[in-house]
């Protein structure tokens, strides 16, 4: 058996290469100059899935030989059957969370004994330090799967004195293909499988399906809304905010099941403000229908902002044409700020690690900063705005504003009782329709007067200029 080499072979690392194979059974794979590395599940078919109930692994197949040959499907059904029949290095796949890259806890757990058993290190040498990790990494709910940083499984491979040319990591091939769909489409989520096959996403996604399930290609018409029934809008709010806090709270890593997302949408689904019609039929949305590297005439652009009553942000220059990535992220930005309301960065600042998917990976840092800085300078319109109009309210103010005032000092001081995952407590009288914003993490309390929010969003205040880090849109 060869040496161990002095440095991890990393497959996952930016610049790994990624084509399309000519077979669709294969879908997508990474590609060095000698090996493609698919998955197992790739390579069987769902009555043999159904039958066999495989986990799902990583292999390398041999590029040298011009016709792919699947191996025994009896080797397929387990990382461990298919080691002991290999010479080639265990591998464990990485994917993006956040800044950083990280390994399903599970896939480590799995490989350890394998690799262990190569180098011939008997299970009870280790099965105590082995079960400590299965102990500290497990998860209560079964929707839940957990990873750790790639440094950190480096680290743990160290521990247990592993020979680093054992194991090769390679890039999460699911997670690349579901990347380059949404980025092609506008459409989501961005996705991997864990052990069982279940298809799992980060927190991120989840927050940013959820958004586009139930806000994106709808009118949110705050003053019609409120016209028509003042409490709809501030219980949705609440019952969007409960769901989505559960999603916020996870610890970076933990990754959950995407039926579990799409159960709990569907039941926000079921909400008053849709059954009965306050934001009328969601629609497609149009630029999901165009080719990502192609662009669009502006009037088309302008058209769709037209149609969902959308106008936070000013077109700048004399364009004829848009390209279809940046029609896609004003598109979502504007429906962010007709959805809430301009002081809740944070809530918007949540949506942002999901929809960035939208666009290049080269070009997400800058957009990031961009969006941000946009985002501030919203806030900080709105709260010159709230500045001066508190300056005009002098002691001549009528009774009725006085007594507004005082109920939501009130309630600002008042007791609120915390349920889990709810960030805010609604509040009504014959008056005023209140929202008590209560900071997780700080316990800062904000009072919004709904009403007087109405009476904002009919002031011609336009936001800053809408600016798109998109100089290079090749794919």
């Amino acid at each position: 058996m060869a040496k161990n080499g002095a440095t991890w072979r990393d497959f996952g690392e930016p610049g790994a290469n990624c084509v399309a194979m000519n077979n669709e059974d294969f879908g997508v794979y990474f590609s060095t100059d000698d090996r493609a590395y698919v998955s197992n599940l790739s390579m069987l078919t769902k009555e043999e899935k159904q039958k066999y109930a495989p986990k799902y692994f990583m292999l390398g197949l041999d590029k040298s030989n011009p016709i792919v040959k699947r191996p025994p499907v009896a080797s397929l059904v387990s990382l461990r059957v298919y080691s002991e029949n290999s010479t080639d290095p265990v591998l464990i796949r990485a994917f993006p969370v956040g800044q950083n890259r990280h390994v399903l806890t599970e896939d480590i757990l799995e490989i350890i004994p394998i690799v262990m058993k190569k180098q011939g290190k008997p299970l009870k040498l280790y099965y105590k330090k082995l079960q400590n990790y299965r102990n500290a990494w497990s998860l209560d709910n079964p929707k839940l799967t957990n990873s750790v940083s790639v440094a950190e499984f480096k680290s743990v491979m160290e521990g247990f004195k592993v020979r680093k040319n054992l194991i090769t990591i390679v890039p999460d091939v699911v997670h690349k293909e579901t990347s380059i769909h949404m980025l092609r489409y506008g459409t989501g989520p961005v996705s991997i499988q864990n052990r069982d096959g279940t298809i799992v996403i980060e927190p991120s996604q989840a927050l940013f399906l959820m958004f586009k399930s139930l806000v994106c290609g709808r009118k949110w018409d705050r003053n019609g809304i409120l016209d028509k029934d003042e409490m709809v809008l501030p219980e949705f709010y609440k019952d969007y905010e409960k769901v989505s806090a559960k999603y916020k709270r996870m610890v970076e890593g933990t990754l959950i099941a995407l039926e579990e997302v799409l159960s709990d949408i569907a039941k926000l689904q079921n909400h008053k403000i849709f059954t009965e019609n306050f934001v009328g039929p969601q629609e497609k949305l149009k630029f999901e229908e165009y080719s990502a590297e192609g662009k669009i005439p502006i009037d088309v652009y302008k058209g769709e902002l037209e149609k969902y009553q959308l106008n936070s942000f000013k077109c700048v220059g004399q364009h004829t044409e848009i390209p279809v990535i940046e029609a896609r992220l004003r598109i979502i930005l504007e429906f962010i700020e007709d959805f809430w309301i301009p002081q809740w960065i944070g809530r918007k600042m949540s949506l942002m690690e999901g929809f960035l998917y939208i666009v290049p990976e080269k070009m997400r840092k800058a957009q990031r900063e961009r969006m941000i800085k946009n985002w501030q300078e919203i806030e900080n319109q709105y709260e010159d705005f709230e500045e001066e109009e508190e300056f005009m309210n002098t002691p001549s103010s009528s009774k009725t504003d006085l007594q507004a005032k005082t109920d939501a000092r009130k309630l600002l001081n008042s007791s609120v009782e915390k349920k889990e995952g709810v960030g805010y407590t609604v509040e009504c009288d014959s008056r005023l329709t209140y929202l008590l914003d209560v900071d997780e993490k700080t316990g800062q309390r904000t009072i919004i007067d709904l009403k007087k929010l109405r009476t904002i969003a009919e002031l011609p205040i336009e936001g800053p200029d809408l600016q798109i880090a998109l100089s290079d849109l090749k794919l």
